[in-house]
């Protein structure tokens, strides 16, 4: 009877031992997924924290050589690449890397979530997509070309706050004045501090940041609307 008893303590007290380890077992194990998540959850802040940006895509590739098949040798620039032909958009690389130009501008529009892809089968419409795209960005200084990074400030500062010689009046160059400015003060309208034509000083900018507006004498209204979208863009 006592062997017995004996014998049932033994048991139980085996059964809380187990017990008890399996406890710390499970409580163990919950530590260590508690751990790997917060690493985990670290991981995924620390990649966000390291997220590439248009920018930097494009800086790697900005005044960098492309080996195309059309046109080889040429310097990325803005202009540049919206006058590149179908083929080299598809299948033209970069010099200094060894990779396909549309490795990056894919990166590009992924970063900004344009839904577009260049692709070795990429037809007619999807490549004038991708220029028109190229465009848009240029416009929002997101793609700058390179020697003219901290030009196009410049070049703004020279002018700002100073004085159009307009046909009925005179106007203060501010953001705000040249998107009311009218068609003839465009074209022919000259900054009282230095003599020159302000066209010449906006022409400059838009040639920068590789837009193809240029404001002429004979320039129709369209083109001056397509030059104040542009400065409206560039200032935002």
């Amino acid at each position: 009877m006592n062997q017995r008893l004996e014998t049932s303590n033994v048991v139980e007290n085996f059964a809380n031992l187990d017990a008890q380890e399996s406890g710390k077992q499970t409580e163990d194990i919950q530590k260590i997924q508690d751990s790997t998540n917060f690493e985990v959850q670290e991981t995924q802040v620390s990649v966000e924290d390291r997220e590439i940006s248009t920018k930097e895509v494009w800086g790697k590739i900005a005044g960098e050589t492309l080996l195309g098949i059309r046109q080889n040798g040429t310097k990325l620039t803005i202009q540049n690449l919206l006058n590149l032909s179908m083929t080299d958009f598809k299948e033209g690389k970069i010099e200094e890397t060894g990779k396909l130009l549309r490795y990056y501008l894919n990166q590009i529009f992924e970063i900004e979530k344009l839904g577009i892809e260049i692709t070795h089968r990429s037809s007619k419409e999807e490549i004038d997509k991708v220029r028109e795209a190229i465009e848009k960005l240029a416009n929002q200084e997101k793609l700058i070309n390179k020697e003219a990074s901290e030009t196009t400030e410049k070049v703004w500062r020279d002018i700002a706050s100073l004085t159009i010689l307009g046909r009925y009046n005179n106007i203060q160059v501010t953001i705000q004045n040249l998107l009311k400015l009218g068609l003839h003060d465009f074209k022919h309208g000259k900054i009282l501090e230095t003599g020159i034509l302000l066209r010449e000083y906006l022409n400059k900018i838009f040639d920068m940041v590789g837009l193809k507006i240029k404001i002429k004498v004979k320039s129709p209204k369209e083109d001056i609307e397509k030059a104040k979208e542009a400065i409206k863009d560039l200032a935002t």
